[in-house]
């Protein structure tokens, strides 16, 4: 029969380990700076930031409207555009090869439909292995794509005369606590 365990009981089996940590040296060095110890050094060496994610774009279009769209990718600090693949082929293999966690293909006609004034429709491939990042891939590239056709319809208007501000509603954004977001003071 097992004895009901009681304040007592574990006050005692506490004491006693207590007293043994504080008599025997190496223990209190495990028991104490050990944890400081690895806790600094993974500060310093675990970080989840993202920059500069390999990103894929297949150009079909090879125009000066899809040449500047990958110019405002390619000037983020999030994406760094390192394949331009010639094929969808060559494409999915380098998302299934773990190459790339995204690519972004610009189908012909990409330029015809922005000069017309039509939807230029854009395909993205993201990996979706890991759910977290390919949310944060998939949320950095609506940011993106957003703020690329906000300057384009605020520049036709500018072209055609009107002084339109497109973003009616402004976002002032201030961080509190870890201003620089840097991950290790997290």
């Amino acid at each position: 029969m097992q004895t009901p365990i009681t304040i007592k009981r574990i006050w005692t089996v506490m004491r006693a380990e207590f007293l043994h940590i504080l008599r025997d040296p190496l223990s209190l060095i495990i028991s104490l700076i050990m944890p400081m110890g690895l806790l600094f050094l993974c500060g310093y060496s675990i970080s989840f930031d993202m920059k500069d994610l390999p990103l894929a774009v297949f150009d079909m279009d090879r125009s000066q409207e899809s040449r500047n769209y990958i110019n405002t990718i390619e000037n983020n600090s999030f994406f760094h555009i390192k394949y331009y693949p010639v094929g969808y082929e060559q494409t999915k293999r380098l998302l299934d090869e773990g190459k790339t966690r995204c690519a972004i293909i610009i189908p012909s006609g990409f330029s015809r439909n922005i000069k017309e004034y039509r939807p230029a429709k854009l395909q993205t491939l993201i990996d979706g292995s890991e759910d977290i990042t390919a949310i944060i891939i998939a949320n950095h590239l609506s940011a993106i794509n957003a703020s690329y056709s906000v300057d384009m319809t605020t520049s036709l208007f500018k072209k055609r005369g009107f002084a339109v501000d497109l973003e009616p509603v402004k976002l002032s954004t201030r961080i509190w606590y870890n201003q620089s977001l840097r991950d290790f003071t997290f």
